[in-house]
């Protein structure tokens, strides 16, 4: 992991990477995305990208909500975010 510090504010003039809290209408939309480094490709030394996979459903677990989504993962992908 590193830190670093651009001297000028990139988010200023790209945009900002920001968040929404899921909702269900966006069920069944193929537009996440899944990085990282599974084994099965290239033995994890290169990074992957799954696209355009959906979000099947959604189960309330309390405090937080679980997302069951239709993605091919392996070991190298284990903490990657999934994003639209």
């Amino acid at each position: 992991m590193a830190v670093t510090r651009l001297d000028v504010p990139l988010g200023n003039s790209l945009g900002f990477f920001g968040f929404r809290t899921y909702t269900s209408d966006w069920e069944d939309l193929s537009v996440r995305t899944l990085p990282g480094y599974p084994w099965d490709k290239d033995s994890g030394n290169r990074p992957w990208l799954h696209l355009n996979f959906p979000i099947t459903d959604d189960d309330n677990d309390g405090s937080g909500v679980e997302l069951e989504y239709q993605a091919d993962t392996e070991g190298g992908q284990s903490g990657a975010p999934v994003f639209a």
